[in-house]
């Protein structure tokens, strides 16, 4: 897997209505939660995202990402093109790999 082209990159707080739904787009979306808590929802199933853990998803399905509302979240987040184009959430434990640590 690789990244061929970064689209934007940002790292930021959340605010208190922060609230995406149901987002299309033809990228990846590369995610680093710094301190906090956030929530990928896609389809039924939803993902709580861990401090300290990277994560890879498609942004070209609908999907709702979200902060829990009493938790301000500090993240970094990376909108890319990915090839092998990713089809569901990648989720590495920045700790436990030496190379992302």
């Amino acid at each position: 897997m690789f990244c061929s082209t970064v689209i934007e990159s940002y790292e930021c707080y959340t605010h208190s209505n922060w609230k995406y739904l149901d987002i299309k787009r033809p990228y990846s979306i590369i995610y680093y939660i710094i301190d906090g808590t956030g929530y990928y929802k896609i389809g039924d199933k939803t993902e709580l995202f861990k401090k300290g853990h990277l994560y890879i998803f498609p942004a070209n399905v609908p999907y709702s990402l979200y902060d829990d509302e009493n938790d301000k979240l500090y993240q970094a987040y990376v909108h890319a093109f990915i090839h092998p184009e990713i089809k569901q959430l990648v989720d590495l434990d920045v700790e436990k790999d030496e190379f992302l640590k």
